[in-house]
């Protein structure tokens, strides 16, 4: 650190947070008030949007991922060099390979052979393998080659299963919601996003009915 970067500090201007890991990185993201792009809607309504893009993976799925795995270890479906399996060809996949890395833990992503050929490579370089699945069976058929490898070798991998994983609304129901509870100052009153396994809508909305019914 520069003697102008500690003299700054000193002067009680923000720093740069220190983290110990990766992990620490997932959430926390910024919500950032839509300005410009709402002018014209009715006086007295806010759109705010989460920045999910400021997780270290690059994705909401981040989150997904972290609990997953954590809830994986504590639980003992990891450990003791069980791999984890799933099917995930987009964000999820870099999400389990980050996430793996991080932890110490094996991963295998199941990617059909049409998958974004960017999202592989950032799979591998975070040391996860990857299997191609047809094109043709899409996610269904990347679920099934997952299941299947699992199921033939139990004691080398545990299918994640993301798509119907208790985990997954979970992780939201612990992060994003109380986080946006707290961003809005409890003003927030109705929660939009998009749905792929459902997770985060569902476990959204359960923590912030938690707060507000």
């Amino acid at each position: 650190m520069t003697t102008r970067a500690l003299s700054e500090g000193a002067k009680g201007k923000r720093q740069p947070a220190r983290r110990e890991s990766l992990l620490d990185l997932v959430g926390h993201t910024s919500l950032v008030q839509l300005t410009r792009l709402t002018k014209d809607i009715s006086a007295g309504v806010e759109v705010w949007v989460k920045l999910e893009f400021m997780n270290p993976g690059g994705s909401i799925k981040d989150r997904t991922a972290r609990q997953i795995v954590e809830d994986a270890l504590a639980n003992g479906d990891l450990g003791n060099k069980r791999r984890l399996v799933d099917a995930a060809p987009e964000n999820a996949g870099v999400a389990y390979a980050m996430i793996g890395a991080a932890l110490d833990v094996g991963v295998t992503v199941v990617m059909p052979a049409d998958a974004s050929p960017v999202r592989r490579r950032m799979v591998e370089r975070f040391g996860a393998d990857v299997i191609e699945s047809s094109a043709e069976g899409g996610i269904t058929g990347a679920i099934e080659v997952a299941r299947a490898l699992a199921a033939a070798e139990p004691d080398r991998f545990w299918f994640a299963n993301h798509f119907d994983n208790p985990s997954n609304p979970r992780a939201h129901e612990l992060s994003t919601a109380p986080e946006i509870w707290t961003q809005t100052q409890g003003r927030i009153t109705h929660f939009v996003c998009g749905v792929g396994t459902g997770g985060t809508i569902t476990g959204t909305s359960r923590g912030l009915r938690a707060h507000k019914k």
